[in-house]
């Protein structure tokens, strides 16, 4: 079935080791990420983002309480929501 809130999100495990890591927030590292719903703008956002960039923007485009982790510390993909 699907919604208007339907969201599928495929992240790749975190490559630090080939694009180094964001000092103080332990392993997380840049991703890569797919996000398909109709929620998201299409596109690429042409930056770097980190594993916590990426949770931060779900939390956030979820509405979900507060932060999780070091997603508070990070830059979220904010440009990927459409404006309801």
């Amino acid at each position: 079935m699907s919604g208007e809130f339907d969201f599928i999100g495929v992240a790749m495990h975190e490559i630090s080791e080939i694009m180094g890591r964001i000092p103080g927030l332990g392993s997380g590292g840049p991703v890569a990420c797919a996000i398909t719903s109709p929620l998201a703008v299409p596109g690429d956002y042409g930056q770097k983002y980190f594993a916590y960039s990426i949770l931060r923007t779900v939390e956030d485009g979820l509405s979900l309480p507060g932060y999780l982790g070091s997603a508070n510390a990070v830059t979220p993909v904010s440009a990927i929501w459409r404006v309801p």
